[in-house]
């Protein structure tokens, strides 16, 4: 059996959450009771942990929901998730909690853990050297954990870069369409390569040069599922019988490409 305990208040009674459904309270004193009394580790798949201080806890929903379970007339009852996780937004809203998900659960901070366990309690930093007290502790803090959420839920901007060999698309160059015909390419499991990235835009460059609209050349070989870029020039690509044509042309038009790119490397 668990030991340890929790504190309580006669004015809890006056208090909103005491104004909401019994199982509001019930899922507030669950987490009282759950949340690290010491700092602790929790571990992942990831080979690495995560350090828990005191009042913090990792669990998820369905824990929850199991934790607050109740019988009754000799059958288990066990709320459904998405009123828990109702129950821990308004607890959130509230000031009550601190709340982070992400693929390791949902993180749960306790606000006031020294109104509800002892507050002469000491903890341990990470490198175990340095001992602080609960007045002194800056890292976690629930305006920190809003921030970190606030930013999680920020969009960030459509871009479209490669970060193996951090090959950066030029300016000029449609991201829109781009990007759809990176994901056509996918989509008819012909996936670019890096150095197939390369000539794409190098052949772009090409006909950017030769005044194409390289939004319409990409735009053409989406709609069209081309493997390949073609020109607007009124030529359409051959079409082939078979695969091993197709697939032999492409790469008679990539070696093209990459002895026109060494010519160019080589010339003073």
């Amino acid at each position: 059996m668990n030991k340890g305990f929790t504190k309580t208040y006669r004015k809890e009674l006056e208090s909103d959450i005491w104004k909401m459904p019994p199982l509001y309270q019930r899922v507030f004193f669950y987490i009282r009771l759950k949340v690290k009394y010491k700092t602790e580790t929790f571990p992942t798949r990831k080979k690495f942990s995560i350090w828990l201080l005191p009042g913090q806890l990792i669990t998820s929903m369905d824990n929850i929901a199991q934790g607050v379970s109740w019988q009754e007339w000799g059958k288990e009852k066990v709320p459904n998730k998405k009123t828990i996780k109702t129950i821990i937004d308004w607890l959130e809203s509230n000031d009550m909690i601190g709340v982070v998900s992400n693929a390791y659960g949902t993180y749960i901070e306790l606000v006031n853990w020294g109104l509800y366990h002892p507050a002469d309690f000491e903890k341990v930093t990470e490198s175990n050297q340095e001992w602080v007290t609960e007045k002194k502790r800056l890292l976690d803090t629930i305006k920190e954990l809003k921030r970190i959420k606030k930013k999680s839920l920020k969009k960030e901007p459509k871009t479209y870069v490669i970060p193996e060999n951090e090959i950066v698309l030029p300016e000029w160059l449609p991201l829109e369409e781009w990007g759809e015909f990176v994901k056509m390419r996918n989509r008819i499991k012909k996936p670019l390569t890096d150095y197939a990235i390369k000539l794409a835009i190098n052949k772009l460059a090409k006909f950017r040069e030769e005044g194409q609209p390289v939004a319409e050349i990409l735009g053409n070989s989406i709609f069209s599922s081309y493997q390949g870029l073609f020109s607007l020039d009124g030529k359409k690509p051959k079409a082939f019988k078979t695969k091993a044509e197709r697939n032999q042309a492409a790469s008679k038009e990539a070696l093209a490409e990459f002895y026109k790119s060494q010519e160019k490397d080589i010339t003073p």
